[in-house]
């Protein structure tokens, strides 16, 4: 969880998540002749989760080998 957190990106993510959300529940409940709120909550949540595999389990950025262990190919 701690490496989530740090992740900029998906900090602010989740943040916008629970702040609009918040606010979608407050509306939502405000008037509750059909109560939809828990949609854009499945649906976001999904894209929350996504980006949150992807900051833990994720493919790891590439590196690129010190230029003294680069082959370069040979020219004919």
């Amino acid at each position: 969880m701690n490496k989530l957190l740090q992740d900029q990106g998906f900090k602010y993510h989740l943040i916008a998540y629970l702040l609009v959300n918040a606010i979608l529940i407050v509306v939502n409940l405000m008037h509750p002749d059909h109560l939809w709120f828990f949609w854009p909550l499945i649906g976001w949540g999904i894209g929350i989760a996504a980006h949150a595999y992807a900051v833990s389990k994720g493919p790891r950025p590439l590196r690129r080998p010190p230029p003294d262990q680069v082959r370069r190919p040979e020219r004919h």
